[in-house]
């Protein structure tokens, strides 16, 4: 019996420093005879997140995936191919850096059409008043000191007969100077003009509003046989010679007042020291009520973190609440050794799943009374979101 790869197109939408990237493999049985099960690895990002995987088995049947714990998703798995003729299939995460695809009771002469897509952050640094953000594929996992485990004996794109594809969209909102591959030969098309775009989704699909450049890229030789990860490099040149903050605001298509943010600030406005700074009160509000009760660890982790990172010159108080309220001091006090270890140690102490219910409309009212008004005020919430009266403590 023979199971081969055949073919492997890299499809990949890059939008500022974000990637949506789209793999698909296609495999082929060859044989007569179908196959019980066959399974293969393949490399992704480290700290990717997938987003979305399927498999088409000949050209009518479609097999869609769903989410669930690893033993239970085996377990389905495993009676599936046990007790029906139909093909199933599980992609299981063996690493950060491996995926696993197993597929069962494949028919024969049957061709096998896996599609995986992920979501990346790409690398991003600024320098002589360009940016440059850098894409990164890799065919295989890179190599390391020692013996590999197992898991990793297979997870490199093996001989592909028709080869490897890879075609990658571009938007920016700076000026696109220039495109390069450190690593292969590549061409590059430069869209005529500006698209406008007032929306992240517009981003990638067009529309009225702010103007953004596009550029495609592909192979030089259409597709080939990578040995080495394929590095693209984009370099921006934003107006002005200098990188500004951006936000990307996109909401939820169905769920109501479901949003999210993705905020770009660049190093340089992080470091500036001719701002001035205003001296402000930090107020910490921490849920101790009887739903936190498995996230207590998390909870005073988080804190000490907060705690110690709380800049110089500062005053800063921690109030909890469940049912009723209570602080740790009477009023905030400046920042500096001794408070700091007398923070943490009440956090360390006092920190408990233990106050009740989850009424943090009082001890917010509570808080802006008590606030010292001849200072800007910093309020940091600390809570599982499993609060009462939502709307009215929003309001």
């Amino acid at each position: 019996m023979c199971f081969l790869l055949s073919s492997v197109t890299v499809d990949i939408s890059v939008v500022q420093d974000t990637a949506k990237v789209g793999v698909t493999q296609v495999f082929c049985n060859d044989s007569t005879s179908p196959i019980k099960e066959a399974s293969f690895n393949f490399p992704l990002p480290a700290g990717c997140t997938v987003t979305d995987f399927s498999c088409r088995i000949g050209t009518s049947s479609v097999i869609t995936a769903s989410v669930k714990p690893k033993g239970d998703a085996r377990e389905a798995f495993r009676h599936h191919i046990h007790n029906h003729d139909t093909t199933a299939a599980l992609l299981e995460q063996g690493t950060p850096e491996i995926f696993t695809t197993t597929l069962g009771n494949i028919p024969a002469s049957t061709k096998v059409t896996a599609h995986l897509t992920y979501i990346t952050l790409l690398k991003h640094h600024f320098a002589n008043s360009k940016g440059v953000t850098t894409l990164t594929i890799p065919p295989s996992i890179a190599p390391r000191y020692g013996d590999p485990p197992k898991e990793y004996d297979e997870a490199a794109t093996p001989d592909v007969s028709q080869g490897l594809t890879v075609e990658v969209e571009i938007i920016e909102s700076n000026k696109i100077s220039y495109i390069e591959s450190p690593s292969h030969h590549i061409v590059v098309e430069r869209r005529q003009g500006t698209r406008n775009a007032d929306t992240f989704a517009d981003l990638a699909g067009g529309g009225d509003g702010s103007n953004v450049e596009t550029a495609s890229v592909k192979l030089d030789s259409g597709s080939l046989l990578l040995d080495k990860d394929f590095v693209l490099d984009i370099v921006t040149t934003p107006s002005g010679g200098a990188e500004v903050p951006q936000a990307w605001l996109e909401e939820h298509p169905t769920l109501q007042n479901h949003k999210a943010l993705m905020l770009t600030l660049p190093a340089e406005l992080m470091t500036k020291s001719d701002i001035p700074t205003q001296k402000t009160e930090i107020l910490f509000l921490a849920d101790l009520s009887g739903s936190m009760s498995d996230r207590i660890p998390s909870l005073k982790s988080a804190m000490q973190f907060f705690l110690e990172g709380i800049p110089e010159d500062r005053k800063f108080k921690i109030w909890c609440f469940g049912t009723s309220y209570k602080s740790w001091q009477q009023c905030s006090v400046e920042y500096n050794s001794t408070t700091l270890n007398s923070a943490l140690a009440w956090v360390a102490t006092e920190f408990t799943a233990n106050m009740g219910g989850t009424e943090l409309l009082p001890a917010i009212q509570a808080i802006v009374a008590a606030r010292d008004k001849t200072l800007a005020n910093d309020i940091i919430v600390l809570t599982d979101g499993e609060i009462w009266r939502l709307d009215q403590t929003l309001e």
